[in-house]
């Protein structure tokens, strides 16, 4: 698992305290990385299928932390399937996969957010702890 990919999940990890929050599935291209993040941070199921997050009517909510060329397709595909959409940048890599995603955004009931793995981190407790540079959210 890349090592900003590892305080994003880290980041989702402490976030369990929110009431009504829950780590239901957690998707990554290989299995076994999905199986290690289910069990590290107590996601109910894993996987490397994204269907299993997007056809699951118990998920209201994704963050998509994957590669670039990857986050437009899996935006629109989220939305399309009524979820809430946190996304890190870059939100697309060429012109028309931002037509594509804000035509996406237009028609669906639910939001999106884009922000860096930066912020990302500096949400998270645990990586704020082990690197002096990012201060601990509140």
């Amino acid at each position: 698992m890349h090592a900003g990919r590892l305080c994003a999940f880290r980041s989702v990890a402490d976030r369990q305290s929110i009431a009504g929050v829950h780590l239901r599935t957690v998707v990554t291209t290989r299995g076994a990385t999905a199986e290690h993040a289910r069990h590290s941070f107590g996601f109910v199921q894993a996987g490397s299928d994204p269907r299993l997050v997007l056809e699951d009517p118990a998920i209201d909510a994704v963050i998509i932390a994957t590669p670039h060329g990857t986050h437009a397709n899996l935006v629109v595909a989220a939305l399309a399937a009524g979820k809430a959409v946190f996304v890190e940048k870059p939100l697309a890599v060429t012109r028309p996969e931002l037509t594509e995603i804000a035509a996406a955004r237009n028609a669906a009931k639910r939001f999106f957010t884009v922000a860096s793995i930066g912020v990302l981190r500096l949400m998270s407790k645990r990586c704020a702890r082990a690197s002096p540079a990012y201060p601990v959210a509140s």
